[in-house]
């Protein structure tokens, strides 16, 4: 069934609006195309639903800059909330790679929205260190206090994504979670030992603390997000 061209028009502006700098408008507007592509039964990724079915579940390759496991937790939970799939992996010499399944749109916004919110959560850490009164320095090592920190803020993102789940529609939610479903099959067939990363403790609370705290602060669902054209 052909999708009417203004319904088409009309989630390209939102989406547009989904990068306004303005956090209330950026999320309310995210919202909105969520709920039109659930309307209208089309993926999140892309206006592309066909008489052929969805978008077919590719695979993006991005090297991981910084090997820490907060980027990975960040990409673990935009991918899932975009109905992907990140999966964390050596390839040649142990270079770090991140392989983001999903619709080639869906990964393809994942991975925009990891590298902003990462430059986001560094610049957050780093301010946090910097601010941090002489006291609370003698009970703190900077980098054990910026990665708590940065995996403090990654936390909260996932808190945020899950309270803006929890206000979609019951149609929205079954449409992403039919495409994790397939991202998830996809996962699994690429990498057939596949597992999970294992929580590791976390030495500076006071900064994990700091940095969930700071972390409400994040754009939620990023503002940052736009849609690769």
């Amino acid at each position: 069934m052909a999708v009417d061209e203004l319904v088409l028009e009309r989630i390209e502006k939102l989406l547009s609006l989904s990068t306004s700098d303005n956090e209330h408008e950026a999320a309310l507007a995210m919202q909105k195309a969520r709920e039109l592509l659930a309307k209208h039964n089309l993926e999140l990724s892309d206006v592309t639903m066909t008489a052929k079915g969805p978008e077919p579940i590719t695979n993006g390759n991005y090297t991981i800059m910084d090997d820490d496991r907060w980027v990975f937790y960040v990409a673990a939970v935009v991918a899932e909330h975009l109905g992907c799939k990140a999966v964390k992996y050596r390839g040649f010499k142990g270079v770090t790679f991140m392989c983001i399944l999903g619709p080639s749109t869906s990964h393809q916004v994942v991975h925009k929205a990891v590298l902003a919110l990462s430059e986001q959560i560094n610049r957050m850490a780093k301010d946090a260190w910097k601010n941090l009164d002489d006291v609370s320095r003698l009970y703190s090592k900077r980098k054990s206090f910026l990665r708590a920190y940065k995996l403090g803020a990654a936390q909260r993102l996932e808190r945020n994504l899950a309270k803006l789940r929890g206000v979609e529609t019951d149609q929205t939610t079954a449409i992403i979670l039919a495409t994790t479903q397939r991202s998830n099959a996809a996962a699994h067939e690429l990498f057939p030992r596949l597992s999970t990363m294992k929580d590791r403790q976390v030495m500076d609370e006071f900064a994990r603390q700091r940095g969930y705290q700071d972390g409400q602060n994040l754009t939620v669902v990023t503002g940052q997000i736009e849609r690769s054209k």
